[in-house]
């Protein structure tokens, strides 16, 4: 005889595990009341109601394994692919086992010789908890944070890809059933989109769109057996591909994360190293004028304690001592600009792309911290003669000291926002504005100074490095705004004359 009867879906599961991974084992018995709960409300006989018993016992434990196994050797945020991996392998067996003690219970309750066990009970069983599992506890695991506030783009395209999918699950649900199991495989097409765009929390958000709408045509055009186990392999395989490709994508940022972050700690060694060497320059410069100044000025000090001293020689140790300071301060003026501003590459830029690549700098620092970013540039504004690395430079210290002030920050509104519009010269002004707690008074009269910073790991050379790059521009930058609704920075790019048409 054929046992049939076996769901196409078994959410339960996966939202056990899930449980189980997230809240350690002490939702141990949680997960196997509500695994219980359906069998022994509908028992039909102390047999069946002892079966139910015995198979909710043995596939908790199975789960309970798995889930345990999982916690120990595997990160529960399916980071890496070794993890998604090891998701994979302890659901196949746990799976299997789950499957068996149900076919078993089956034979059980029926009184059927297990020769008779027809291998489709346990496939149906496997492949339902198996999909059941891998399209739930990655949605639960990777969506178990808020998800930040997206952008209008992300919605938008979001939008897109969710009318793509439901419109190819409608068109291929309404062709006939060799047709749409064949033409099934263009479900790919949006979960590689999804997967790809999204990382691994929209892979979990994609399989469960098109295993709902599997479930939905499977219960409207009542399918038989055979025909929904090809259709649950089918999504099993494109949940394998897209929690792969997720996982992927996911992998790949986070190594790109790692990466800036290990240049911003290279770029500030770099300037540390500058610092010090900049130091050292003017001790050495600075010794001689200095030495030189100081024996004048003693000098000056013997021929006015003597009676009668001669005037010119006098005025002549002073001379040398003045001269000597006036030394001192233009090695200091020297090794400023020789640092500070460098040569300035200028070549026609958009501001919109420079603001874009900035904005591509700190995407992800923006978004690991929860922080949206606006940006809103004005079309009128033409491109001008300017470094575009060095104004990229400005951009991203502004931009990533906001979201320094906002990331302690609590709240729904955590912004940041990008505003470029004509400056009515020719040129542009741009500001950078946050909604963080602003500065004291304090701090706001320091800003630009060198070596001032309110950063426990700060330098406070990135506002005097950007106050000089804008000034060797031609432009000015200022702080605009400060207060418990947060701070605004300006800076101009004039468009300097003569220098392109």
């Amino acid at each position: 005889p054929r046992l049939d009867g076996m769901g196409p879906f078994d959410p339960a599961l996966g939202l056990g595990l899930a449980a189980l991974l997230l809240g350690g084992m002490r939702l141990l018995p949680f997960v196997l009341a509500g695994e219980m709960a359906g069998p022994l409300l509908h028992a039909a006989s102390p047999l069946a109601l002892a079966a139910a018993i015995v198979q909710g016992g043995v596939t908790v434990l199975a789960w309970g394994a798995a889930a345990l196994a999982l916690r120990r050797w595997a990160d529960p945020r399916l980071g890496a692919q070794r993890d998604l991996v090891a998701l994979i392998l302890g659901a196949t067996l746990a799976a299997l086992v789950s499957a068996a003690a149900e076919c078993g219970a089956r034979l059980w309750v029926e009184g059927l010789s297990p020769a008779l066990l027809p291998w489709s009970c346990l496939l149906r069983g496997w492949i339902s908890d198996m999909i059941g599992v891998l399209v739930l506890t990655p949605l639960v695991l990777a969506n178990r944070s808020l998800p930040l506030a997206p952008s209008r783009g992300a919605v938008v395209e979001a939008a897109g890809q969710g009318v793509v999918a439901v419109g190819l699950l409608w068109l291929l649900f309404r062709l006939p059933s060799a047709a749409n199991l064949q033409l099934y495989d263009l479900l790919v097409l949006p979960a590689i989109w999804v997967a790809v765009r999204f990382g691994v929390r929209g892979a979990s958000i994609i399989n469960v769109v098109v295993q709902i709408g599997i479930v939905a045509a499977v219960t409207a055009q009542a399918m038989e057996p055979d025909d929904v186990v090809l259709y649950q392999f089918r999504m099993l395989v494109l949940t394998l591909t897209t929690l792969v490709l997720g996982v992927a994508v996911a992998e790949r940022r986070r190594a790109e994360h790692e990466l800036r972050q290990r240049q911003d700690q290279l770029a500030r060694c770099s300037r540390l190293s500058l610092a010090g060497e900049m130091a050292a320059a003017l001790a050495h410069e600075l010794n001689q004028p200095l030495s030189a100044a100081l024996t004048y000025a003693r000098a000056a000090q013997r021929l006015f304690d003597q009676a009668g001293a001669d005037p010119a020689r006098l005025r002549a140790a002073l001379d040398g001592a003045a001269d000597q300071a006036e030394r001192a301060g233009l090695i200091i003026r020297t090794l400023r600009e020789f640092i500070g501003r460098g040569a300035i590459d200028r070549q026609p830029h958009a501001v919109a792309a420079v603001i874009r690549d900035a904005l591509a700098l700190v995407a992800s620092e923006a978004e690991r911290a929860g922080i949206r970013i606006d940006v809103a540039c004005d079309r009128a504004i033409p491109s001008l003669a300017i470094d575009s690395v060095q104004i990229q430079q400005v951009l991203v210290n502004l931009l990533r000291n906001a979201i320094e002030a906002l990331e302690p920050r609590g709240g729904a509104r955590r912004v940041v926002s990008v505003v470029a519009v004509p400056d009515g010269s020719g040129g542009a002004e741009v500001e950078v504005a946050d909604s963080g707690p602003g500065l004291d008074a304090d701090a706001a009269a320091r800003l630009f100074q060198p070596f001032s910073t309110t950063k426990p790991s700060g330098m406070g050379l990135g506002l005097a490095i950007c106050r000089t790059i804008i000034e060797a521009h031609g432009g000015r930058l200022w702080l605009a705004g400060n207060g418990p609704g947060g701070c605004s920075f300006r800076f101009t790019l004039p468009a300097p004359a003569g220098e392109w048409e």
